[in-house]
């Protein structure tokens, strides 16, 4: 059996939280794998008998302690640098791995040597019981990068020799990390992203999550995030068009011109095409269409009704591109 590495960074988490997902990794079917522990200086969970109580005498456990605070991206390249697995699995110190989440992850990626990147559902808890379920195959998932991260990160399975190829790392300038990496990983052309259509993961929903407490700053860099991806697609559009088009996906209470955000769709539909293999297009466009249509119908959902024809408009464009794949 491959070694897998498993990174978990954690800061201040419950002790319930983090026993529940250190059992999670400790109880999985898959045995061969290490699990690293990277303690970013908690100020308030140090007793050390207590982490004992957690780890027990399981000697594929480590824990690693910052020598100062780095943050999530931080002890994620803490984990990285410290892991030698040949599959790097994430996960979050408050969350529940499934029992078979690390075989069904090692499986797929051994029987597709193609693939460099692979996620899962989720199946939230706590304060929601939502199931998030990301886009399957490469070009889908390329396209959703468009307009919002889109990989539950808890949930990401990466090839190691991939990371250290390209020297792939996590921007610790961000908060949105995942998001910044996975956009740079879309923009090397031989990186191939997957997802299961199982779920993998329970996450946990609560009021101390950094999506729900530095919302601003999150959606400032997001921002960034998409107008740096899309640039380096190579679209001929100007900035004011983009953010036009950016605010749009963002911020469904917002009022738009519908004709102005079709025509910057198709612009940016016909533009970014040309990224994608002959044989790809049809496929993009249409992935493409899909999720324009579903936005459309969102913006509709928070109040603004109008938006549904836009969302006819891209589900015939959507239709038509299937047509023609």
């Amino acid at each position: 059996m491959v070694l897998v590495s498993v990174i978990m960074p954690t800061y201040n988490t419950p002790y319930e939280h983090l026993k529940c997902a250190v059992e999670s990794i400790k109880n999985q079917t898959y045995n061969s794998f290490e699990l690293l522990i990277i303690n970013d200086g908690s100020t308030e969970f140090n007793d050390v008998n207590e982490w004992n109580k957690i780890i027990g005498s399981d000697p594929r456990i480590r824990i690693i302690n910052n020598s100062h605070k780095k943050g999530v991206a931080g002890s994620l390249n803490t984990g990285l640098d410290n892991s030698i697995g040949k599959y790097i699995i994430r996960m979050d110190a408050d969350d529940i791995s499934l029992p078979d989440r690390i075989n069904k992850q090692v499986q797929y990626m051994e029987s597709h040597e193609d693939i460099d990147l692979l996620a899962g559902y989720t199946k939230c808890f706590g304060a929601s019981n939502k199931t998030v379920k990301p886009e399957l195959n490469d070009t889908s998932i390329r396209t959703a990068l468009i307009f919002q991260c889109g990989l539950p990160h808890p949930t990401i399975c990466l090839r190691k020799e991939t990371l250290d190829k390209y020297d792939l790392f996590y921007s610790e300038d961000v908060q949105s990390e995942d998001y910044e990496l996975w956009t740079r990983c879309a923009l090397i052309k031989d990186f191939r992203f997957a997802a299961l259509p199982s779920v993998l993961l329970k996450y946990r929903i609560h009021e101390g999550q950094v999506s729900n407490t530095r919302k601003e700053l999150m959606t400032n860099q997001g921002r960034a995030i998409r107008l740096n991806y899309i640039n380096h697609l190579g679209i001929n559009i100007n900035n004011d068009e983009l953010y036009c088009f950016i605010d749009y996906v963002m911020m469904p209470y917002k009022p738009v011109n519908l004709k102005r955000i079709y025509k910057i769709e198709s612009t940016i539909c016909s533009e970014i095409s040309k990224w994608f293999a002959v044989n790809q297009r049809s496929k993009y466009m249409m992935s493409f269409w899909r999720i324009c249509a579903k936005k459309s119908v969102l913006h509709a959902v928070k109040g603004q009704a109008k938006h549904l024809f836009l969302a006819f408009l891209c589900f015939f464009r959507c239709i038509f591109s299937f047509m023609h794949s």
